[in-house]
């Protein structure tokens, strides 16, 4: 691969000036080659009807170094898309001018994974850009060997604190021990190691993290405090609660948080005392942060008496009652969620199930009442249900279905298994699996569901309990292909549930390779093609290369992504209970910040509803169906981004499931030590975090709208309509040599 890429190249350290006009031409003549050779016959069947072929660069003569590069961070995103590594494009993507070239190029060969990215990564390691250095140091914890880790290390002590910052992070990625990490850190000041150690300390291990936590309390610089608290008490050893009682009496809001969260796991009774203290002003408000700890405590005094540690203290009800009346979502539903473990006390049931009767009470604390009470093991939950199961909402027919399960009131179960709404169908569903004890004709019955959402939630549910048989699986779905289950998240989940039954059941792994092989090879979305690969792996079988099977959109739209990728978005989330502004930046995920602007534009978000409010801590919304695994019509990859720590008011596009990345969004509304792997960012709140943390499940998104000079590449269901053509007339000449428009003999 070396010998491909200049030895002096624009990028790099220590160069001066810019390439000739003569090499310049060269170059773009090069790429002209590359697209009427190699790329062009990948996108050809995207290319319909009247549309001509896109013009290559250099063809007119008079291309300028803007539209080069516009070409390969356009070529760079198509052969990232379809998981290909190709050496003319990586050696012109290197030579580029451009540092947003070169750092797209790092970001692509990792997520593209070809062990042949790793020595470029290395040269990039050398970069004259720092935002190069540091984009190929976190890429390179994609590629474990001895000389990664080698020049990581030397990296993560080197002058340049962005790089060794990603170093330090790839180096816990590829599972090299914290001692061995300090020990590249010699020659690094003392302040200057922990702005390079605290950022990543969520990645060592517990016994790690604890240990250097603990001392970056004392020592790091006052603005790594909260970093560092937050990866203490985060899934801290069994040893750490000496340090979490210490962090109950910080300054910091959020860390008393997250010490009092940590708290409920592996509290004691000792704690109560402290935990109450947390619980504070009843007119604290979390748009200034000092709900949190009360919130927190609230759960953490719960979880201690479910653990059986202690009773539930009756002198905190009346804290409780004037938590039901709090303006802030996350603070009333907490202590709506928490007083399940107080229902023997009268006056909270009363006032559980007066919420729950209040027509005018927002649809989530109606849902949240009801489930506290089946929880609780209330009197009157049972009625409750009756009345929830036949509700006008769909998110309260939905809580009917887990609160009837927890009731063991399996009619009602039933009953909601036939409801209209998908949500409500899959809620039952899942609460059908809770209560048998051998759901395999529950399962065989939401095999056949109409609902796509539905059958994906039925294939997740098989990932943890895989009752049915490879037959079962994919007779519906069309055989070894899967061809008739048209949602690629569905289709996802599918592979994910056949990799469980393969594993489960010895007799019928041969047949479950068989579909996966076919399901690697054929499957027209590359994150289909990717999870069945990753699967085969995991099962023993044969893992096909990666194929260069055509995508949905042509060369064209690879263009129009990476321009408008290229420059920070305006984005407004209109809600019943006020504004947000956010600002996208897309240089990180370009595909998945485009996807969420696209679907913004074309008011595929408006008019809908919060789907949940996890623990108090992130609003979850954009599934229309309610279900989790409802979408746009379409899946990707998660796009890896720099390991970030995750800080309130960030925007995240959701991809938790086994069905890859869809339109479901995260909004987080208190800090975590780090972002997880599996949410992308996308947009980051400018004003109006006080609004989200007033919203609620069932609160209404009025309008999602990006900046108008934000213009939308083509409407998704036309896009779909017209690859789904293309495909249909490439696929006719490829078997019959006919063209789309005559019959075949």
């Amino acid at each position: 691969m070396r010998e491909t890429i200049a030895t002096r190249r624009p990028g790099a350290q220590g160069e001066v000036g810019a390439p000739t006009a003569r090499s310049s031409m060269r170059r773009m003549l090069a790429l002209r080659a590359l697209l009427l050779l190699v790329v062009l016959p990948l996108a050809g069947c995207a290319l319909t009807g009247s549309e001509a072929a896109p013009s290559p660069p250099g063809a007119d003569g008079a291309q300028s170094g803007a539209d080069l590069d516009l070409e390969l961070r356009a070529l760079l995103l198509l052969l990232e898309d379809r998981g290909l590594f190709e050496p003319t494009v990586v050696a012109q993507s290197l030579a580029s001018t451009e540092p947003g070239t070169r750092e797209l190029l790092a970001r692509a060969l990792e997520r593209i994974g070809d062990p042949r990215g790793r020595d470029v990564l290395l040269e990039l390691l050398a970069d004259r850009a720092p935002e190069v250095r540091a984009a190929a140091a976190a890429a390179l914890g994609a590629f474990p060997s001895a000389v990664v880790e080698a020049s990581l290390l030397t990296v993560a002590g080197g002058e340049d604190r962005a790089a060794g910052s990603a170093a330090v992070a790839a180096l816990a990625r590829l599972g090299v021990p914290l001692a061995a990490v300090l020990e590249g850190l010699r020659a690094v000041d003392g302040e200057e190691v922990w702005r390079r150690i605290v950022p990543a300390l969520s990645r060592f291990s517990a016994e790690e993290r604890f240990e250097a936590a603990s001392l970056a309390l004392a020592e790091a610089p006052a603005d790594l405090r909260r970093l560092a608290g937050l990866a203490l008490a985060w899934r801290p050893p069994d040893r750490a609660g000496g340090a979490l009682r210490e962090l109950l009496g910080d300054d910091d809001p959020f860390l008393r948080a997250a010490a009092a969260q940590a708290l409920g796991e592996q509290g004691t009774a000792e704690d109560l005392p402290r935990l109450t203290e947390l619980l504070g002003d009843p007119e604290a408000r979390l748009d200034d942060a000092e709900g949190a700890p009360a919130a927190a405590a609230l759960g953490a005094i719960r979880s201690l008496v479910e653990r059986g540690l202690i009773a539930a203290p009756a002198e905190l009800v009346p804290r409780l009652l004037e938590r039901f009346e709090h303006p802030d979502a996350s603070v009333r539903l907490s202590a709506i969620e928490a007083s399940a473990a107080w229902l023997l006390d009268e006056r909270l049931e009363q006032a559980l199930d007066a919420r729950f009767l209040d027509p005018g009470a927002p649809v989530g604390d109606r849902a949240a009442a009801l489930s506290a009470m089946a929880r609780g093991g209330a009197p009157r939950a049972g009625d409750r249900v009756a009345d929830a199961a036949t509700a006008s909402q769909p998110l309260l027919r939905a809580s009917a279905a887990g609160a009837a399960a927890r009731l063991g009131l399996r009619a009602i179960v039933g009953r909601l298994a036939g409801d209209p709404e998908p949500a409500v169908r899959a809620a039952a569903l899942a609460a059908g699996f809770d209560l048998q004890g051998e759901p395999a004709e529950l399962a065989l019955a939401a095999r056949s569901d109409s609902s796509a959402a539905v059958r994906g939630a039925l294939f997740e549910l098989l990932r943890r309990r895989p009752v049915l048989g490879h037959a079962d699986l994919t007779r519906a779905a069309g055989g070894d292909t899967l061809g008739r289950e048209r949602a690629p998240a569905t289709r996802l989940a599918l592979v994910r549930a056949l990799e469980a039954r393969g594993r489960a059941e010895r007799l019928e792994r041969g047949a479950v390779l068989a579909t996966l092989e076919r399901v690697a090879a054929g499957d027209p979305e590359r994150s289909v093609r990717a999870a069945a690969r990753a699967a085969l792996e995991s099962l023993g079988g044969d893992v096909p290369a990666p194929t260069s099977l055509p995508g949905r959109q042509e060369l064209a739209a690879y263009r129009a992504l990476a321009s408008r990728s290229a420059a920070p978005v305006g984005l407004r989330i209109v809600t019943e209970r006020g504004r947000i502004s956010l600002r996208t930046d897309c240089r990180q995920a370009p595909k998945s910040c485009v996807s969420l602007l696209q679907l913004a534009s074309q008011g595929f978000y408006d008019g809908q509803t919060v789907g949940d409010l996890v623990a108090g801590r992130e609003l979850v919304f954009g599934d229309p169906s309610g279900t989790g695994l409802g979408d746009a019509g379409y899946r990707s990859l998660p796009e890896t981004a720099p390991f970030l720590p995750a800080e309130p008011g960030l925007l995240l596009l959701d991809c938790s499931l086994s069905a890859g990345c869809g339109s479901r969004l995260r909004l987080l509304l208190s800090p975590r030590p780090f972002l997880a792997d599996e949410a992308v960012l996308v947009a980051r709140v400018t004003d109006g975090l006080d609004v989200a943390r007033r919203l609620g499940p069932g609160d209404r998104i009025l309008e999602v709208e990006p900046d108008e000079g934000f213009r939308v590449m083509e409407p998704l269901a036309e896009r779909a309509e017209r690859a789904e053509r293309s495909e249909r007339a490439e696929r006719a000449e490829r078997e019959g040599g006919q063209g789309p428009g005559r019959s075949r003999p």
